[in-house]
């Protein structure tokens, strides 16, 4: 009777570890689908590295005369001139501008995911034939990647306005010296001056940016969290990186929109800066402390556009359709970016706010939009 039992519990004890050892292997073979599933979708078909080269000064810029058409979809070129910014290949004639405005910022002003008619930078051109545009966006910048760009290359480009436009996560970015694997600028106050805290931003081939995406898809495996809890030891903190929090960045920001704003005065040209909304920014009060900060920097000096206050004034069915769904591009990393629609609303609050402007009215004169 004995016996019998001891051969019942050692089947039972037997069939508990096959059970437990399948489910441990289905653990890990879903974790694998999952983590190589996240990889895959975030690796677009056309990545950035297909259009932008490394830049020491800046982190990455286009390459010149880059053509790519159907980049994001039927229709949806993308076109980079010989001066290394997105224009349209092919603008229709017009007479000379009476007011010429630079695009600065990152991806939402770049255009991903859309053709080059369609980013809200031409789209100025598109209400009022008095206004020419250089689209000055880049994928991926954050607030001071454009600054710099800018700072260093805007000389080439004869212009009356600046719109620095940017979202919430480019200011954010501000506080790192990498993003998705790429090296960037970090800029910090030394005496007064805003300086590059460490540069020149080093060089990471195509293979090392893989590797090291590779490796943040392979860190959240279960048992690489379990070994890097085991083994980690203290951080001594970012070989290179920013401030920290975010206190400590808005007298960054600060100092970067007033040197901008000097070099303007110096130029005898206007700077126009432009809060632009995510989808989030809908409902979502995360936003919130960065549009104050920077409404409150701006002051009464420098013309300060809040896209995200007008776009809640539309109704919710009406919001969706402004940005890119998922799925709805070829290219994985236009999701949550501005559809056709969105840069066409961003580019009437824009316009609005830059015709009433005493410089650019003096400009434009009192003659109506040919357009």
């Amino acid at each position: 009777m004995k016996r019998r039992r001891r051969q019942l519990l050692r089947a039972a004890v037997y069939v508990l570890f096959v059970c437990a050892l399948s489910l441990l292997v289905v653990e890990g073979f879903s974790s694998t689908l999952v983590v190589g599933h996240t990889a895959w979708r975030a690796l677009p078909p056309f990545d950035e590295r297909v259009h932008t080269t490394h830049d020491a000064e800046l982190g990455w810029r286009n390459i010149p005369n880059f053509v790519r058409p159907g980049m994001y979809g039927p229709n949806a070129e993308l076109s980079i001139d010989a001066r290394g910014f997105r224009a349209v290949p092919s603008p229709p004639a017009a007479a000379s501008p009476r007011l010429r405005v630079i695009c600065s910022g990152g991806s939402f002003t770049f255009g991903v995911g859309v053709g080059d008619a369609d980013t809200w930078c031409h789209h100025l051109t598109s209400l009022d034939a008095r206004t020419a545009t250089t689209n000055m966006g880049q994928i991926g910048y954050s607030v001071d990647q454009a600054f710099l760009w800018y700072r260093r290359n805007a000389s080439e480009v004869p212009h009356d306005v600046q719109v620095l436009a940017f979202v919430s996560a480019d200011v954010d970015r501000m506080r790192y010296a990498t993003f998705m694997s790429y090296g960037k600028p970090v800029l910090a106050i030394e005496d007064g001056n805003l300086v590059v805290s460490d540069g020149p931003v080093p060089y990471r081939s195509r293979a090392g940016v893989m590797l090291q995406q590779a490796g943040s898809a392979l860190s959240t495996f279960r048992m690489a969290q379990v070994l890097n809890f085991l083994f980690r030891k203290p951080s001594g903190g970012s070989i290179r990186g920013g401030p920290e929090s975010v206190a400590d960045l808005r007298p960054v920001v600060a100092k970067l929109i007033e040197t901008l704003h000097d070099l303007h005065a110096r130029q005898h040209t206007t700077l126009v800066l432009a809060f632009l909304p995510m989808r989030t920014d809908f409902a979502d009060e995360r936003s919130a402390p960065w549009r104050q900060a920077v409404r409150e920097i701006a002051g009464g000096e420098i013309p300060f556009v809040d896209v995200v206050a007008d776009l809640r004034t539309l109704p919710v069915e009406k919001v969706d359709p402004m940005f890119i769904g998922p799925g709805a591009s070829v290219y994985g990393m236009a999701e949550g970016q501005y559809s056709q629609r969105g840069h066409a609303f961003v580019a009437s609050v824009i316009h609005r706010a830059i015709t009433e402007i005493d410089a650019a009215k003096a400009r434009l004169g009192d003659a109506a939009p040919s357009r």
